[in-house]
Parts: C-alpha cells; structure tokens; sequence
C-alpha cells in the first residue's frame, strides 16, 4: 500500500508507521512538565512494538526513555519490551537489551524484574548478543546494585539448571570483577549480596559450593575475623553436623570429609576457630572411631581433627572435650603387657592415629594442666605415663630401623612413605617427653608429618599468626597480602586444597608395613581429585530435585 507524503513523494505503510512514531516522539518531548497528560501519545507507541522491525526498534528506544515518566503504565511498557526480546529478528533483541536498562531511570524497583529477565538471555549463542546481554546486566547491577542482583539471584534458584549455571558463572566471573565499585564503600551492598550467596548455598553442588566459597573468600566482610568465623559456620552448616554420624554412608563420609577439609584450609588462612568441628568429633565420632571399618576416613578424620588445633582453641571448649579426647588417645595407647607374658603377640600400635590424637591432646591440655597436675590426677597420670613409656618403646624401635632404611636405596613412593613414617615417629617421641616432665610441660612444637607444607594462619585484618606449629593463642602481629580471585593466593591455595591439582595428588597408596605397629600410608589429605566431584551434591530444596550423587551413585543429598 503507498501513501503520499506532503511534497507528494510516494511512501510506504512503514515509512508512514515511522512518521507517526516521530510525531508522538516529538509531542512528547515538548510535551516537558506536563508530559503524563499524555498518556494515549505514549500507548500509541507501546503499540508499534507490534509492528514491523524498523517499527520495533524505535518503538523499542522510545518506550525505554519515555516508560519512567509513565509509572502507572509500567506493566505495559514492560510487557512490550520483554515480548521484543524474543523477537526473531536479532537487531531488535540486541536493540531492547541494549535500551532496556534506562526504564530504571525513575523507579529502580524495575531493576529486580529486568535483570530477571536478562539473566535468562545469558543462554544467547550469538557472541555479539551475548556480550551486550552481559553489558546490559553490568549496568543495571551497577546503578540498582541490590535489585538487579536479587533479579540475577532468583533464576540462581529457579529450576532451569542450564539458566541456573550460567547465572553462577556470570556471578563469579563477570559480578566479581565489579566487587570493589559495588562494596568497597558500601557495606550494605556487600551484606545484601553475600546474603543472596547464603540462600543460594542451602541447596547447591559441590562444584556450585566450592564456587561460591571462593567468591565469598574475595569480600572484605569475610577478610575479618567475624566474616571468615561467619564462612566456617556455612560450611559447618553444610557437612549437617547436627546430624548423626553415619559412617556407612559413602556419600554423606565425603560431604562430612570434604566440608571438613574446606573449614581447616579456611582456618588456616583465616586464623578461625574449628570449634563446631572439634565438637562433633569428640561427641559423635570417637564413641565408633575404633569399629569404623573405612579406615581411610578414620585417617582423614583424625588428620583433620589434628589440624583443627593448629588455630587456637578456648579454654572452654578444651575443658569441654578433654576427658572425650583423653579416653580416645588411651584407646590407641594400649597398657604394657603383664610381667611374663613377653611371648604373647603384642598389640597393633596405630602410629598415624596416636600422632594425630597426641597432638591434639597436647594443644588441649596445656589450656587445662589441672587435668594431668591436678591433686586428683595422680593415679590418671601415673597410668597414662606407663601407656606412653610402652608406646614410645616401640615408637623408637620403629624410628632407628627407618633412619635405617632411608639410607638404602628404593623407589620413590616408597621412600617417600617411610620419610612421612619417619616423620610420625619423631614427632610422637618429642611429644611424649613432655609428659614426663614434672609437671607436665607443654612447650614442644611439631610440624605434622603429614602436612606437605607448615601453613601459615593469615587474615587480612590485623590477627596473630602463630606458627603452624606453635598453636598458641598469640603471636607477632603481620601483615597479609589481600586475596585474589584465580591467582597464586590464599584464595587460590583454599580452592586447590579442596579440588586438587597436581601438587595436591595422593601418593600411591603403597603398602610399607611396620614391625609391630600400624602406620597409615595415606601422605596426603590436602587435596580431592578433580574426578572426585563429578556429580556434585544434590539440590532439591523446594521439589527435592536431586542434582546429582556424591561420588559413587550412592542416593541424592537434599535438605
């Protein structure tokens, strides 16, 4: 169909549509103060949003300058915009996503429903839509901080897990780099945002968890002691310590393992206490640590539990656990044999395990030396003396044939186990010495054999840091480098811990057996496999949706 326009030229319909787009266009702007008697001149272009292409776009850049001066009419103009946005035409989608953030201009609270939708457009497999998609999200983030965030946060948790994933990956990589504009100077931003990240964590993967952990470790809240005590206790939360311990479970052993190994790291950085931890060894763990049949996750256990007292502890929780960790120390340090009966087998002497509850009974006692000291304690410690001579008996035994056979020649993985064994032996009979002090004496440091390298207990506020071997609950004030997302920092150093990497593998896991005694051959708990967190934790807080296994297909974790 043609028309003529006022010079009588031929036009078409469109070029006639576009007319009157610049006509209520141009009623509008000069419109100014009195622009919202308007409102049929601004319904008339929300209605050419149906209209051709050309039509659209205009349409489109109107609606998005003009919509904040029409509040009443937002659900319209909203409405228009987002059915644009599925347009098959990719000049008119990439002409919404990019206007589409200035509806915002006068009522931010359009950021939340905007952002929703943007977010749910990071599926775009056009490069060029994509970028502007994630350009659009920027802004909007940028200007409206919470809105937008709680927007990109609700398909977070929506049910579309290809959108879900996408949306995480936008959080960490492209949000976190905006961290310091958004809550360097704002701390309710900062606050709102790590709140978004807690809600998020109740039903998450593992690979999801380790996400956020590492994106929660780059905020300044968490940089003091307060924020990384706040990050150990989610991550208690998610190892569900008020439950029962279920030893069978091979999915809930790696949760509780691999939650465990998290905290410590974070601990260790962070100069936090492990206290609900520490708790829920002595109390539910050690009544079956002895009849647990996985014995790896008793090395992992106890390994841990060790290093949950290389950051101090209180006095408190050590009068609590004293007595439950005392009776689990003397169940691995067995009473000498009665005079006469040398020819009797004698017992199995469990190394590993007494290096890790020695230690951990060392770092407790000293807050509590009434326990050993006490007038009452006389007999205790007269028979703990007798466990511990026969134990350190053995021990050097032990220890002068490995100085032995370090001097031969052997493979690798072999001498590398008998230098850990070395190692443990040594430090068992530094240890023990201090008992035969009169009284006991507290004052010897070990390096756990175990531990490739001494960690050092930093935290980004000022904080003591004693040394790792030290646990002591002061020490020299120093500072610390802030933490950095993907570098070589403590950040890096957590996230490798917890996913490994190739100078976090096990050893193989050859066999080297002891005379007379037991010595874990498991050197290294500092890292999981890469392989080992396929399939994730499952997800299903609302509809009890699984996302996955733990490991080895062994049911779905939900809460």
């Amino acid at each position: 169909m043609m028309a003529t326009n006022k010079n009588g030229d031929a036009t078409t319909k469109a070029d006639s549509e576009l007319d009157k787009l610049y006509k209520n266009y141009d009623v509008l702007v000069n419109a100014k103060d009195k622009i919202a008697e308007h409102k049929d001149v601004y319904a008339a272009i929300i209605a050419a949003t149906k209209g051709s292409s050309g039509e659209k776009r205009l349409a489109a850049t109107f609606v998005s300058k003009f919509g904040p001066k029409f509040p009443s009419m937002n659900d319209a103009s909203l409405d228009a915009m987002f059915d644009l946005l599925e347009d098959e035409d990719s000049q008119v989608r990439r002409t919404v996503v990019k206007v589409i953030p200035e509806m915002c201009a006068d009522s931010a609270q359009l950021g939340t429903r905007i952002a929703d939708v943007l977010s749910q457009l990071l599926l775009a497999e056009d490069a060029t839509e994509l970028t502007m998609v994630k350009n659009s999200l920027l802004l909007l983030i940028r200007k409206y901080p919470k809105e937008a965030l709680a927007g990109l946060f609700s398909q977070v948790t929506g049910d579309d897990d290809v959108t879900r994933e996408k949306c995480i990956e936008f959080v960490c990589n492209s949000v976190m780099k905006l961290k310091n504009e958004l809550f360097a100077k704002n701390f309710d931003n900062e606050q709102f945002f790590i709140e978004q990240i807690k809600q998020v964590m109740r039903d998450v993967t593992a690979e999801e968890f380790q996400q956020f952990v590492d994106v929660l470790l780059q905020l300044r809240t968490m940089a003091t002691r307060k924020g990384a005590q706040e990050l150990v206790d989610i991550v208690a939360n998610q190892a569900d310590l008020s439950a029962d311990f279920q030893d069978t479970d091979v999915d809930y052993m790696y949760r509780l393992v691999t939650c465990y190994r998290l905290a410590v790291t974070i601990s260790l950085e962070r100069g936090t206490s492990l206290s609900p931890f520490i708790n829920f060894v002595c109390h539910k763990v050690f009544p079956i640590l002895p009849v647990m049949e996985a014995k790896e996750s008793v090395d992992d256990i106890l390994q841990l539990f060790a290093q949950s007292f290389l950051s101090a502890i209180t006095a408190e929780l050590a009068k609590d656990i004293i007595s439950l960790l005392f009776d689990m120390l003397l169940h691995y340090t067995p009473e000498p044999p009665p005079i006469g009966t040398e020819d009797t087998e004698a017992p199995t002497l469990q190394f590993t395990y007494v290096e890790c509850l020695l230690f951990s009974f060392h770092e407790t006692v000293k807050l509590c030396p009434e326990f050993l000291a006490g007038d009452d304690a006389a007999d205790r410690l007269k028979d703990f003396r007798k466990r511990l001579q026969y134990f350190a008996h053995g021990c050097q035994v032990y220890h002068s044939q490995l100085e032995v056979t370090l001097k031969e020649k052997t493979n690798a993985d072999v001498r590398s186990i008998q230098k850990v064994a070395h190692a443990t032996t040594g430090n068992i009979n530094s240890l023990i010495k201090d008992f035969f002090h009169n009284p006991p004496s507290y004052k010897t440091k070990i390096k756990l054999s175990f531990l490739k390298e001494q960690p050092k207990v930093q935290l980004a506020s000022k904080r003591p840091a004693p040394s790792i071997d030290t646990a002591t609950p002061s020490a020299p004030k120093r500072k610390v480098s802030p933490i950095r997302f993907n570098s070589t920092s403590t950040a890096g150093t957590i996230k490798k811990s917890i996913t490994g990497g190739t100078s976090t593998k096990r050893l193989p896991r050859s066999v080297y057996e002891p005379p007379k005694g037991s010595y874990s051959n498991k050197l290294d708990t500092s890292g999981i496999s890469d392989s080992s967190w396929r399939g994730g934790w499952g997800r299903g807080s609302r509809n009890r949706r699984g996302r996955g296994t733990w490991r080895t297909g062994g049911g779905k974790w939900t809460y």
